[in-house]
């Protein structure tokens, strides 16, 4: 998988189903800083920041993300803020592969 560090929008669709966890937590420690907006000395906005959108299945994947959406058949559709219970894995503690 490459990101480029110019869009300001990606989807991933399955990306992290034949990662481990660790490999998984690492790619979107990546993405999470990617979508960092930064200010320039004039307070302007510098760089966007990346939003992230991602399909999948596996229950990590929660961790990584604000919002759900969840598709209820049709055009009918539901955005659910994302309860913070779930914590992001810490790089440090894991084991390096």
């Amino acid at each position: 998988m490459t990101v480029h560090s110019l869009h300001t929008l990606t989807s991933k669709d399955e990306a992290t189903s034949a990662l481990d966890v660790v490999s998984e937590a690492k790619m979107y420690s990546l993405l999470r800083d990617m979508a960092r907006k930064e200010l320039n000395k004039k307070g302007e906005l510098s760089r966007p920041g990346l939003t992230f959108i991602s399909v999948g299945h596996r229950p990590t994947l929660i961790a990584y993300h604000d919002v759900k959406l969840r598709l209820k058949g049709g055009s009918d559709y539901e955005l659910e803020e994302i309860e913070k219970s779930v914590s992001i894995p810490d790089l440090n503690t894991m084991p390096s592969m």
